[in-house]
């Protein structure tokens, strides 16, 4: 960084970390392992170290391929940086996706508890219903048999 000129090596350091391995993956003394797993700093050291060695050659073959490269890197960065979105949103269409079906599928569970109590609640008041005509039923044989045998009893009396 050093034998880079002023303006050239504040760019570099302005440059997204993304770009510098994009730079950094033409120069050929790096594999690709080893770009993967450079921080910063060390992809900033091998663009500066191969620019530097670019300027031992020829100066105006240099210059050119100096635009054309940052020209290209330009557009392979957007170009990742458009799909980069891309694959985000789609990532949030099916987070929004998964949650419209957790939420389709609770409400789906609530109703089926809802009707579960309805059914319950139906069958307390039938059971209870039996239950208070089989009382009224067993009061009415009774009056019927108490009335039955007072009428035996005034009949025997007379």
């Amino acid at each position: 960084m050093d034998q880079l000129s002023a303006d050239h090596a504040e760019n570099l350091r302005k440059a997204s970390t993304v770009r510098l391995r994009a730079m950094a993956a033409r120069v050929d003394t790096v594999d690709d392992y080893e770009l993967a797993n450079l921080d910063r700093a060390a992809l900033l050291q091998v663009v500066a170290e191969s620019i530097v060695a670019k300027k031992d050659t020829e100066r105006g073959a240099i210059g050119r391929l100096e635009s054309q490269n940052i020209e290209q890197s330009t557009d392979m960065e957007m170009q990742l940086e458009l799909k980069i979105m891309e694959m985000e949103q789609k990532r949030l269409e099916m987070e929004m996706e998964t949650r419209r079906m957790e939420l389709e599928a609770k409400r789906m569970e609530m109703e089926n508890e809802q009707r579960n109590r309805e059914n319950e609640q139906r069958d307390k008041d039938r059971d209870f219903e039996i239950r208070r005509m089989e009382f009224q039923n067993e009061r009415e044989k009774r009056d019927h048999e108490f009335r039955m045998s007072e009428a035996g009893s005034v009949i025997a009396e007379m």
